[in-house]
């Protein structure tokens, strides 16, 4: 049983095709760059993992205003657009999300309003220990994540 269970983990990563992203994520605020009006961060820390056949995205943090923030996305890689049961940093006017898995270290996330319309895209890729999410749609800010070493 141990050994189907492990199986099917071992699947469910392989169908993810982004082994690599997986894990848990902290901004660093210094090696980031934002548009003027982007909202700012004292605190942002998301985890990527997979369930089942979908990737699920996990964020909570701190707004600079003092804020909280959390919110979920879990999504079929490939699949068509999710709405998030509570916003999310990707979707603050409700949009639905997207996952693209491209290779192994790269995801495209993308954000569309009721009528389908693309709002925003997002180019998330591993680069070396960090990892780059950049907003591709209406300029281009890139937020730098380092990994967090997971605990024993």
């Amino acid at each position: 049983m141990r050994l189907l269970a492990l199986a099917l983990l071992a699947s469910a990563l392989s169908l993810s095709g982004a082994d690599s992203l997986l894990g848990t994520w902290r901004l660093n605020i210094e090696k980031s760059e934002f548009f003027p009006k982007d909202t700012r961060y004292k605190r942002h820390v998301f985890t990527l993992e997979v369930v089942g056949r979908q990737l699920r995205y996990h964020e909570d943090g701190i707004f600079e205003d003092g804020r909280p923030f959390a919110g979920t996305f879990t999504g079929l890689p490939g699949g068509p657009a999710t709405k998030p049961k509570a916003p999310t940093t990707f979707t603050p006017r409700g949009e639905s999300l997207s996952f693209e898995v491209v290779g192994d270290e790269m995801i495209w996330v993308t954000a569309t309003d009721k009528g389908g319309k693309i709002t925003a895209r997002w180019m998330v890729v591993l680069d070396g220990q960090h990892l780059r999410m950049t907003q591709v749609t209406g300029g281009s800010s890139t937020r730098v994540f380092d990994r967090v070493p997971p605990k024993d």
